[in-house]
């Protein structure tokens, strides 16, 4: 990550990041280390702060032209009858399970949880794609109705802006705790299907 970010490359370096901790999740089921972390949002805010006119471009990809990478967003949450403090965890649930379900889709390089929510859930499509090197993204939000939850949830293209797939869930009280994994497997299998044409 040092190398990359010394010459220039940034967004390689953060992708380095991103692809070590989805690892370590994967496979250990264990987070990144504090120091990969710790440098990897230095290296977020030095890009943040760089001047449109950088002449040093990132270095090409060495990637499939078919790849596409996808951005989980933290689900906003809506309406005067919910707390960010009581809510915020189920919605968090919520998106790691939709990019753990994503992660099984072929082709598909899903950026890592602590990249997309550091940037919160409108991050502007300019950051989705250079700070992520984003594709597509998914946001989404909660809001309490009469008789339980609904979340509205959105697979967006990073380049134009326009919603692709979305769907809308409605999940009776009783039933919030089970909905997440429902709810991400069942837009996943939706959004691979259109993915892939």
């Amino acid at each position: 990550m040092r190398a990359l970010a010394a010459a220039g490359d940034r967004g390689g370096a953060l992708r380095h990041a991103e692809i070590f901790e989805a690892l370590l999740a994967e496979e250990l089921g264990v987070p990144a280390d504090r120091e990969v972390i710790a440098l990897a949002e230095t290296i977020r805010r030095d890009l943040a702060a760089t001047p449109a006119s950088d002449p040093a471009p990132p270095a090409p990809r060495a990637t499939s032209t078919t790849e596409r990478a996808i951005a989980v967003l933290p689900f906003a949450i809506l309406g005067p009858n919910r707390t960010t403090e009581s809510d915020r965890p189920w919605c968090d649930e919520l998106a790691d399970e939709m990019i753990t379900a994503l992660l099984e889709v072929p082709d598909l390089h899903v950026v890592a949880r602590s990249a997309s929510f550091a940037l919160g859930p409108n991050p502007g499509l300019a950051a989705l794609r250079g700070e992520l090197a984003a594709s597509h993204a998914i946001e989404g939000s909660v809001r309490r109705t009469p008789t339980g939850v609904r979340v509205n949830v959105r697979l967006i293209d990073a380049s134009e802006g326009r919603a692709i797939v979305w769907e809308r869930f409605d999940c009776a009280a009783d039933e919030a705790d089970a909905m997440p994994e429902r709810i991400a497997a069942q837009f996943t299998n939706r959004l691979h299907k259109v993915l892939t044409g």
